[in-house]
């Protein structure tokens, strides 16, 4: 978060609890124990929600999808938010008219806080479940990616158009393979990366039989990559 936006959530926060103090010590009523402890609860609630909000935008490897996992539970502090404040007035008004005991608004303001406090806790730790899973699934089909460029290398060293040909359709069958890696494809997956790789370096040098031999192992290397990926799900 950038210093102008945690400013203006700063100070946005802190104008509603100048607004709430001011009205609450102002406006002459009676002011009992129920009503102090229903007003501290009502400041405790500004201070979590302005320092939950800013602890949800300002995690230093948050990107925009972080962020967007992140509004759930924006929803819920701002819902622990109104509410409390909604159970503060209440009972700061029906104090003032009857006197309510101090331990009903210090045991709703505790149950509120502890009940955020576990949802709070709970969705953070799902973001971050999600997130890093994102992440993971991104980091297992970067490999299938990078044959897909290799492919298209390959194609453009080839200049014979038998082997241009065979070069598209073998890209073609890469296109429609599984794209998910994982730790049991390591190995056939990195024999597929170096003759890959070996074969766009040199395919310009090769006879066509022989190109079209090398881009057939390929083809095979590539189907049985592709079987023992759906043996390991």
């Amino acid at each position: 978060m950038d210093n102008k936006k945690k400013n203006s959530t700063i100070m946005g926060f802190f104008i509603v609890a100048v607004m709430f103090m001011l009205l609450y010590l102002v406006i002459p009523f009676t002011k009992r124990g129920a009503s102090w402890t229903a007003f501290v609860f009502a400041l405790v609630a500004i201070a979590v929600s302005c320092i939950t909000t800013l602890y949800i935008f300002n995690k230093k490897d948050d990107d925009l999808k972080s962020k967007v996992y992140g509004l759930p539970i924006l929803k819920l502090i701002y819902l622990y938010f109104c509410g409390q404040l909604l159970v503060s007035l209440m009972i700061i008004i029906i104090a003032a008219i009857v006197n309510i005991p101090a331990w009903l608004p210090l045991v709703l303001g505790i149950f509120l806080l502890g009940l955020t406090a576990i949802g709070f806790i709970a969705a953070d730790n799902v973001r971050d479940v999600i997130i890093e899973q994102e992440k993971n699934d991104a980091m297992k089909v970067q490999q299938m990616l990078t044959f897909k460029l290799d492919a298209s290398a390959l194609i453009d060293a080839s200049s014979d158009p038998t082997v241009k040909k065979a070069a598209e359709k073998f890209a073609e069958k890469l296109r429609y393979s599984d794209p998910v890696s994982s730790e049991g494809l390591a190995e056939i997956e990195n024999s597929l990366s170096a003759k890959l790789n070996e074969l766009a370096a040199s395919i310009g040098g090769m006879s066509t039989d022989e190109a079209l031999g090398q881009i057939d192992s390929l083809t095979k290397l590539l189907a049985e990559r592709n079987r023992k990926c759906k043996a390991l799900k």
